[in-house]
């Protein structure tokens, strides 16, 4: 039987010298990246263009394609089924993001294209979000748990949550030194997390910044709810023992009243 030894420390640095002297060998030895297949999805009925613009992780594709008018419709893709997502009166909508349950986020004019605004789609049914300033606003990411990012057209960046929405510049802790909020339109329907974290960039220090904002936890009422609720059962039950005491008093001196009479 033959015997097999392995390569001593030096056999292997020399080697390694080799391999490195090769050029491209390096590269060809280690693993490579994947092909990819390539799946068409097709344009919707009676159109020619269309574009993705965000994924969720079952596959599902959202874009938006140009109408033969010359407009735009937002679209879901099921495979390679597209389920155009249509507009809310206007004659353009396009879909930004989608999240897991399938809710598509983005944005379409208004009848009479008279202002473009933030919608959210479930199915094909759409729920407009309306500007905080009544000027339009674009949404530009939604989370799983239905949380919807975006900008309105006056007061910046916005958070829709709970089916309020908010000026996120007037919810950053005291102090943060971050001004004129936005969010980057081209996040891909990413720019809020499942941890509720938003990526945007604002003014700091006169210099156009990147930022993270990562919510805070609310503090719960309860507490406080308790401690003034234990205060006014505790005054309530003090004032009602300072009646009865009264009340006993009271009439102590009445049968001392009448003892008093009747023994003259």
């Amino acid at each position: 039987m033959k015997l097999v030894s392995h390569p001593g420390p030096f056999a292997r640095v020399l080697f390694t010298f080799i391999l490195a002297a090769i050029p491209g060998l390096p590269n060809r030895v280690q693993a490579q990246a994947p092909q990819y297949t390539v799946t068409v999805l097709g344009n919707p009925g009676g159109t020619t263009v269309s574009y993705a613009t965000g994924i969720n992780a079952s596959g599902q594709v959202v874009g938006y394609s140009i109408t033969t008018g010359g407009g735009e419709d937002a679209v879901v893709w099921n495979g390679t089924t597209p389920t155009v997502l249509g507009t809310v009166g206007g004659t353009s909508s396009k879909a930004i993001g989608i999240n897991a349950s399938g809710q598509v986020a983005g944005y379409s004019y208004t009848a009479g294209n008279a202002v473009q605004e933030a919608v959210v789609w479930n199915g094909t049914t759409p729920t407009v979000l309306n500007s905080l300033s009544g000027s339009g606003s674009n949404a530009f990411g939604i989370n799983d748990s239905g949380q919807v990012v975006g900008n309105d057209a006056v007061d910046g960046a916005f958070v829709y949550t709970g089916g309020t929405m908010y000026a996120l510049e007037n919810l950053l802790v005291p102090g943060s030194g971050v001004t004129s909020l936005s969010i980057a339109p081209i996040g891909n329907g990413n720019n809020v997390n499942d941890l509720g974290q938003i990526s945007a960039y604002g003014t700091y220090e006169g210099n156009t910044v990147a930022v993270l904002l990562t919510p805070q936890a609310v503090p719960e009422p309860t507490s406080g709810l308790l401690l003034l609720s234990g205060a006014a059962l505790l005054g309530l039950r003090r004032r009602r023992g300072a009646e009865r005491d009264d009340c006993e008093r009271a009439s102590r001196n009445a049968i001392a009243r009448r003892t008093h009479a009747a023994d003259g």
